[in-house]
């Protein structure tokens, strides 16, 4: 099937440049109590092009990266390098505590007139194709996290929805809510991206197995500028650089791919403390 693609201008005031990575992709539904999806999708683009969005008065405004209408259509409102400048950070009692989740992601707009009007299939598919492009584009995982916590950086990498963020839940946000659901999009990335189902992790294994690959670039990075170390004689896949090197690749692939990532870790600490006790 062929979908429409467009685009739009939103108000400058409602956006900014990016400075920090895309490390997430945040899904909301628009809720603007029309009498179609198709209205609000149409409603959707008008706000954000309105000057009366983000007024002096309201003295915030709210947009989104993109918008996903019933029909599959998407409408872009900005560029990957650009950001809503109020949406996931602001709110009715003004700036966060906690971090901006929209200064590290895309965000979506998928057309929702009431909580309980049923998402389309076409939403679900166009959705997942455009989806399944940021996460190539921008190296995130196709897992779903949860923010509530109000993490601080580094960001963990993946999908999320509002009402699985700490702006979200300061604001009372539900959207996307119960009729949206979250194994059938996941399923439907996954497929996109050409992967497998995955291990089933949790976010709290899924988060530690993003610390541990941070943990080890950092390591990477560390030692890259003093050669391979060697000092016993090991190949230089058993060294502290080669199991690195390893434990990088494995986990880049995760989490597709099952890894007992702890046990590399232990073994390249080991080896490190070995390394830097001589």
């Amino acid at each position: 099937m062929t979908y429409i693609t467009e685009s739009i201008t939103a108000q400058p005031h409602l956006k900014r440049r990016r400075t920090k990575p895309v490390r997430v992709i945040f899904i909301h539904s628009t809720r603007g109590g029309t009498a179609s999806a198709a209205v609000d999708y149409s409603a959707t683009k008008y706000w954000f092009k309105s000057p009366n969005n983000g007024s002096v008065a309201k003295g915030w405004g709210s947009c989104a990266s993109r918008i996903i209408g019933p029909n599959g259509e998407h409408c872009v409102v900005m560029g990957d390098d650009e950001y809503p400048a109020y949406s996931g950070c602001y709110g009715y009692n003004g700036p966060p505590q906690e971090f901006c989740m929209d200064e590290v992601a895309i965000s979506y707009e998928v057309a929702q007139p009431t909580a309980s009007t049923p998402f389309t299939d076409d939403q679900y598919e166009r959705l997942a194709i455009e989806v399944a492009r940021d996460c190539v584009n921008h190296n995130i995982p196709p897992v779903m996290v949860d923010y509530r916590a109000g993490h601080f950086p580094p960001v963990i990498a993946g999908v999320t929805r509002h009402d699985l963020t700490a702006n979200g839940i300061k604001l009372g946000k539900t959207d996307p809510g119960a009729e949206w659901d979250d194994v059938r999009f996941m399923s439907l990335l996954k497929a996109k991206l050409g992967q497998e189902e995955d291990m089933g992790l949790t976010p709290e294994e899924h988060s530690k197995l993003m610390n541990l690959w941070d943990w080890a670039q950092e390591q990477h990075d560390m030692l890259k500028g003093a050669g391979t170390p060697n000092m016993d004689g090991t190949s230089a896949e058993e060294s502290v650089l080669g199991r690195l090197a390893t434990l990088e690749n494995k986990l880049d692939t995760m989490p597709t791919l099952a890894v007992d990532a702890a046990a590399i870790a232990k073994a390249v600490n080991d080896d490190l403390h070995e390394r830097t006790a001589e």
